[in-house]
């Protein structure tokens, strides 16, 4: 939205402010709002506290450049990723196993399901039934093998993705601070909260950032 300054615009997404409602001010302890600021033809964009009176106004590439040296330090050492790989499919071949059963428990259920339709269909044409419990049967069962189906297929999608998107995270973890930097808003987001669940405070009397909560994973694999 605008404001009745035309050279100053608050916006919900720009892309050069990120940290927007991410980072907090450390002395409030307020989200930083972003905005953009226009000055003889030219763009310049800033962070600032919501604070009435809070005199914390910065400009977006001084608070990014510092990000990009916190989130950093967390970037994991490329020679351990195949170990990292290793521990991680591990893991996840536990829960595959879990998954497995649980997929053939579903596949049972759905042919049940399934061939409690057929019967019923037989019984509604040699007119051991009426139309209302034929109506209501023909609900229920094809409302249970549509949800049964769709729960198998979300399953399976999972499972044929997961090392797609090991490999992708390992990848942005290796390269942390540049993943960040090159990637677009949303993803910048995404890698943020994921390595910082709680967001970040900014100390503007020593002009540094402090992290109340690390993933702990991304902790773990980075020291």
């Amino acid at each position: 939205a605008n404001t009745d300054n035309p050279k100053y615009q608050l916006k919900e997404d720009f892309e050069q402010v990120p940290l927007k409602g991410f980072a907090f001010c450390n002395t409030c302890l307020k989200p930083l709002t972003g905005y953009e600021r226009r000055k003889n033809g030219k763009e310049y964009y800033y962070y600032k506290c919501q604070t009435k009176g809070c005199c914390m106004n910065k400009s977006y590439k001084l608070l990014n450049d510092l990000f990009i040296d916190k989130i950093s330090e967390f970037s994991i050492k490329k020679e351990i990723v195949p170990h990292v790989k290793e521990y991680v499919l591990s893991l996840f071949d536990e829960v595959h196993q879990t998954m497995a059963a649980s997929n053939t428990a579903q596949a049972l259920a759905l042919t049940k399901y399934r061939h409690d339709l057929k019967e019923l269909k037989i019984r509604f044409a040699l007119g051991k039934i009426d139309d209302e419990c034929y109506s209501l049967g023909l609900d229920d069962l094809s409302c249970k093998i549509k949800e049964m189906e769709k729960q198998m297929s979300k399953t399976n999608i999972e499972l044929s993705n997961f090392n797609n998107r090991l490999e992708y995270g390992l990848e942005t973890l290796v390269n942390i601070g540049t993943s960040w930097e090159n990637a677009n808003l949303s993803t910048r987001k995404i890698i943020q909260k994921a390595v910082f669940p709680e967001g970040i405070f900014y100390n503007a009397e020593n002009n540094s950032y402090r992290t109340p909560l690390i993933n702990e994973f991304v902790f773990q694999t980075s020291t």
